[in-house]
């Protein structure tokens, strides 16, 4: 136990100093020098003690294989990362209701596993279908790592407006840094990190990158239709102007089909039938007063008019320089959504 602790702190104040630069392709980019990671040599030292039958005697060894995954991530030894997730068996967790601390940890080792496939087979001559099938096994763990960071948001919210107080030593998620003792504060923003920020958004744009309209803006819609919370509004005014766009210029009106929110919940393979959603599904929003709309052109307007409330919340009335960077950034956001209104405009016409 020690061992373990003592290496997930080395692990971690690594990250936290260096945190891993993920480009678009999904790769980790370390820009560390060789004094800091010697932390990283320490931090596997020490959990390369906790994987043996002693550790999985007290119930550390599936943890210590999840945080030498994200080790060999962060160093760009995305083969070595993949087999201790393999070691893992992280695609036969249980889908069961989870902390917070758990749901984020789970969500960052699948969007790491999308990511470390996504770089190898960038790397190899792989057959179409082959690659067609790596294609496809990478965009699930980017749904899985996106469906678990929305629920792991809203679950954050729920724990902050009740004061509640998370255990610091769960044994069940470990890979980010303990929480205070203290109750969170009201309306604070969860600070995701570049993995699963890169990884929220990582799904329909591979959709999109293979040609998959309709799959792409399912999970736009998918994302879209989630319970809504103060930590995903950069994310959903992304997703809402993608989808616009996707719709506008991607899709043709013989094409498109309306929203579907009556089809039966998804069972997941792990489940029985009859059996009711994943608990690692996000929460969505549930109205029999929900307007819908009935064709292409109104959606686009419902998506940029959402949009431009998104903006225009965000918009700083404070005129002192050090707001100068967020003004230019929130004004260059609400830009590009009326300029995406005009083309739209334009089109009808």
């Amino acid at each position: 136990m020690g061992w373990f602790l003592i290496g997930e702190g080395k692990l971690e104040e690594y990250l936290e100093e260096f945190p891993p630069n993920v480009d678009i392709n999904g790769s980790a980019l370390d820009g560390s020098n060789n004094e800091s990671r010697g932390k990283l040599r320490e931090a596997k030292s020490c959990l390369e003690r906790t994987v043996g039958e002693d550790a999985a005697k007290i119930g550390v060894h599936l943890d210590s294989w999840i945080l030498l995954a994200k080790l060999n991530f962060a160093t760009g030894n995305y083969t070595e990362s993949l087999r201790f997730y393999d070691k893992a068996k992280l695609e036969s967790l249980e889908e069961k209701t989870l902390p917070p601390r758990s749901l984020k940890i789970i969500a960052e080792a699948f969007a790491i596993k999308g990511m470390c496939h996504e770089k190898m087979a960038s790397q190899s001559t792989l057959s179409n279908h082959r690659r067609n099938k790596e294609s496809s096994q990478t965009i699930h763990y980017y749904e899985v790592s996106g469906d678990l960071t929305q629920l792991y948001l809203q679950e954050m919210e729920r724990v902050s407006r009740r004061g509640y107080t998370q255990s610091t030593l769960s044994m069940q998620s470990v890979g980010t840094n303990p929480t205070s003792s203290s109750p969170l504060p009201p309306n604070l923003e969860q600070r995701l990190g570049p993995i699963l920020e890169t990884a929220l958004l990582k799904a329909p744009a591979l959709y999109l990158k293979a040609v998959k309209i309709q799959k792409a803006v399912s999970r736009f819609r998918a994302m879209l239709m989630a319970e809504e919370n103060r930590s995903t509004s950069s994310v959903r005014l992304s997703l809402a102007k993608q989808l616009a766009e996707t719709l506008l210029h991607s899709l043709s009106d013989s094409k498109y089909t309306c929203p579907d929110t009556e089809s039966p919940r998804r069972v997941n393979s792990r489940q029985s039938l009859g059996v009711g959603e994943s608990p690692w599904k996000p929460r969505k929003y549930a109205n029999s007063n929900q307007f819908m709309p009935t064709n292409k052109q109104e959606e686009i307007l419902l998506l940029l008019l959402l949009c431009e409330v998104m903006v225009s919340k965000h918009v700083p009335l404070n005129q002192n320089p050090e707001y100068d960077a967020h003004r230019a950034n929130t004004m260059m956001s609400a830009i590009s959504v009326f300029r995406s209104e005009e083309h739209t405009s334009e089109l009808q016409s």
